[in-house]
């Protein structure tokens, strides 16, 4: 019964070394313990434990409790990071409970695999920072623009009135667009894939078309695309608009837009890019500008955005089994690259 557990389980004999431990162990911790007396058996220096946020190192103080656990009382939890020997991080629990009825002191330790939920809490605990952040400004503006334009309307200033209005209403549109952009992060990350073989042309230009309007500043896209894939066309819908619409916002001060899409084909996929001409990546930040939230300090001074854009755009190539990464080209601006199903 014990070694078919997924947790992890010791038991300590009275001097505190294991007297028992399942297969459980060796699953969560990359090896069975040694039967040394637990007071010396140092897991942090073992496997070199961290805090669960991996910031610093644990401490074998910071495990001690365990061994004193009661049996009646509340039980000791102890959370930590460590790294398997596949080279993934891992967040653990460890709960302690002591044994009594026997003549000997025993504890009871349950090691249990809280990964998922970790980084679960994690993306949550980012998303309500920036709601905190993205949503209490721009709601801030709306009240304040408002106010003033009741105020210029009262001493009937209609010029102020206007300009007033105009303010609050992309304050509003500001944060209705930091909503869109979490739903629709959410829905393509847990929804059902509805797939279908289509070319990839038409959805280009359709995308082209609603993103090069009047207040684009004179865009110009020039498109080499003549694959087919499948996959489901809503969501690459969303993958090419986010790709295209990142290309114009990041366009230089002084320089219209300039967009060049093309694809390429293999027996089994194809592959797409997205190359602009605008202010580029900042070195370093080429794999991290695809995590949820995640925004170069040089983008999030200069330029608006909830960073949820690639992350939407990793999500839905990834989950067609695909690819996606970002890149500078050579002769300016950022290039990105992503693979699709070939139909």
């Amino acid at each position: 019964v014990f070694d078919s557990m997924s947790d992890g389980l010791i038991i300590t004999d009275g001097t505190g070394s294991p007297a028992l431990q399942n297969q459980g162990i060796a699953r969560i911790l990359g090896t069975r313990l040694p039967e040394a007396p637990w007071p010396t058996l140092n897991l942090t220096e073992r496997f070199q434990l961290r805090t669960p946020d991996g910031e610093r190192p644990m401490t074998h103080a910071e495990l001690a409790e365990l061994a004193e656990a009661k049996a009646d009382g509340d039980t000791p939890m102890v959370a930590f990071r460590l790294t398997d020997d596949a080279g993934q991080d891992r967040v653990l629990t460890v709960t302690a409970r002591g044994i009594e009825g026997i003549s000997e002191r025993r504890v009871l330790l349950l090691f249990h695999d809280v990964t998922a939920e970790y980084e679960r809490f994690t993306q949550l605990s980012r998303f309500a920072g920036t709601v905190a952040h993205d949503l209490k400004n721009p709601l801030t503006s709306v009240v304040g623009w408002v106010t003033e334009t009741q105020e210029a309307l009262a001493e009937d200033d209609l010029d102020t009135a206007r300009f007033s209005n105009d303010r609050a209403e992309r304050a509003a549109r500001r944060m209705r667009q930091i909503i869109d952009d979490w739903l629709a992060y959410v829905v393509a990350k847990e929804g059902i894939l509805r797939l279908s073989n289509f070319p990839l042309d038409p959805l280009v230009q359709e995308v082209v078309e609603l993103q090069t309007g009047p207040e684009s500043g004179g865009v110009t896209v020039t498109t080499e695309v003549s694959h087919s894939v499948r996959a489901d066309r809503s969501l690459i819908r969303q993958v090419l608009a986010n790709t295209v619409g990142n290309s114009i916002k990041y366009s230089r001060p002084d320089e219209p837009p300039s967009i060049h899409i093309t694809s390429s084909s293999t027996q089994d996929e194809v592959t797409v890019t997205v190359a602009d001409r605008g202010v580029g990546i900042q070195p370093g930040d080429e794999e991290r500008i695809f995590g949820a939230f995640s925004r170069s300090e040089k983008d999030a001074e200069a330029f608006q955005g909830t960073g949820l854009g690639l992350a939407l755009c990793r999500n839905i190539v990834e989950r067609h089994g695909g690819t996606i990464r970002a890149a500078n080209n050579e002769h300016g601006g950022a290039t990105v690259t992503f693979t699709l199903p070939a139909a």
